[in-house]
Order: structure tokens, then C-alpha cells, then sequence
């Protein structure tokens, strides 16, 4: 008898502990961990802008001109250009040429504001083409319009340019070939605007710091001849000097 009480006390504590333990294991069972916050977007890259600065001399290129081998102008020129979110370029430039007149005389100049829009494509880790358009406004001693001096003239240009990176420094910056043309000349009746002007260019980049960066290069242009043989003839070839400095 005393034996049957044992047991059913023990019985007893059991089924208690049991019951006492059922509502935390079922809290357990229904527990959830509360969910970690998801990670915040990348805030998006700000515009990054860069300012330049190119100059050098141009020389005649045409063999059949006095001008052939001569120092004919010098040029200089300043820009400011950003990015702009999906690839596309944005910038903007002004720049000012030094005439050397062949047959002696006072230097005249000519002023060029451009702006220009360009878009890179990648291929690659290494190697990219950016096609891009022009727009511009030319003035001082243009040639256009008969006049030697004084004739102003919008303008257009498209252009594409190949680069390829050879380090993390060094850019061969492998061509920028462009074709360029004032819109009289393209849709007016007036031959004197004429100024269609393909050149071919190519160049060294150096980055000297992270945010710094030269350039040299060398680049040949053709003209054509609209109120002669109607025929594109060699016009002048250059070498230049670039500094690039982004903020």
C-alpha cells in the first residue's frame, strides 16, 4: 500500500513537471527571432567633375602650300567636365588661337566655346569607346564669310575615342578620331563657311597621383577644299601638352 502511494506521488511530481515545462517548450515552438533590418541602398555615387588644361603649337601639313612645315598658330585651351550617372559625360570648354600669319604681319586670333557629350562604353577591364557629339560657337578670325576677321559661326562635331589601360598609371588613349563641320557649311549656300575637318589623334595619359593626371599626344587634320578641286587635302598637324585635375 504504502508502496502504491510512492508511486503515485511520484507520478504526480511527474506529471506536474510535465505541465510546468509544456507552456515554455510551446513558447518555444512559437518563438520567433525578430527579423535583422535590411541593408541600407548604397547611396549613389555624387558627380565627380575634373578641370583641364591643353595647349601646344600647329603646323602646316599640306605639301603644296608656303605654309608646309611652318608654325601656322598656337593654341590653348580650358575645360571643366562631369559624369553623369548611366556613362554619359558632360563638358564644356573654351579655347583661344594664336594666328601666325605666314607672310609676316600682326598675329590675329579666333575663340572657340564647346560643349560636348559623351557616352563610355566598357569592354572589358581595360579597354573603352567613347562615342560623343559637339556643339560649338566660333569667332574672331575665322575666314568665314569672306571676311578675314570678325565672322562668327556655330558649329558641330562628332567624334569617337578608343583607350586602353595599361596599368593602373598608364592610358593609351588609342585614337580620338572627329569630324567637324559649321552648319552653314553643311546646309547653307555659302562655300566660305565651309569647314569641314576631319582629324585623327592619339595620346599618352599619365596618372601621377590619384587625381592628377598629364597627357601628350600628336594629331593630324584634313580640310576640304570647297571652293577648289572640291577634295579633302592635308591642313595641319599638331603635338600637345594636357594636365586633368578631378575634384
Amino acid at each position: 500500500m504504502k508502496l502504491n502511494t510512492k508511486l503515485g506521488t511520484v507520478s504526480l511530481a511527474v506529471a506536474g513537471l510535465l505541465l510546468a515545462a509544456a507552456p515554455a517548450a510551446l513558447a518555444a515552438d512559437l518563438y520567433e527571432p525578430p527579423a535583422e533590418p535590411a541593408p541600407a541602398a548604397a547611396a549613389p555615387k555624387p558627380p565627380s567633375w575634373t578641370i583641364s588644361f591643353e595647349a601646344g603649337p600647329e603646323f602646316g601639313a599640306d605639301p603644296d602650300k608656303s605654309t608646309y612645315g611652318n608654325l601656322v598658330d598656337w593654341y590653348s585651351k580650358v575645360g571643366v567636365s562631369t559624369s553623369i550617372p548611366g556613362g554619359f559625360s558632360l563638358g564644356f570648354a573654351f579655347q583661344d588661337t594664336i594666328k601666325i600669319p605666314s607672310g609676316g604681319g600682326d598675329n590675329t586670333y579666333a575663340y572657340n566655346l564647346e560643349s560636348t557629350l559623351g557616352y563610355k562604353i566598357k569592354l572589358g577591364d581595360s579597354f573603352s569607346i567613347t562615342p560623343s557629339a559637339l556643339l560649338g560657337f566660333t569667332w574672331g578670325d575665322t575666314n568665314f564669310g569672306g571676311s578675314a576677321v570678325d565672322d562668327s559661326s556655330l558649329y558641330y562635331a562628332f567624334a569617337v575615342a578608343a583607350d586602353l589601360k595599361v596599368t593602373s598609371q598608364l592610358t593609351w588613349n588609342v585614337f580620338n578620331a572627329r569630324w567637324r563641320d559649321t552648319f552653314q557649311g553643311s546646309f547653307g549656300d555659302d562655300p566660305s563657311y565651309d569647314w569641314k575637318t576631319p582629324k585623327v589623334s592619339t595620346a599618352v595619359s599619365y596618372a601621377i597621383t590619384p587625381t592628377d593626371t598629364v597627357q601628350s599626344g600628336v594629331g593630324y587634320g584634313w580640310r576640304y577644299a570647297a571652293t577648289g578641286d572640291e577634295q579633302y587635302h592635308p591642313d595641319k598637324w599638331n603635338f600637345f601638352f594636357a594636365y586633368k585635375h578631378a575634384l
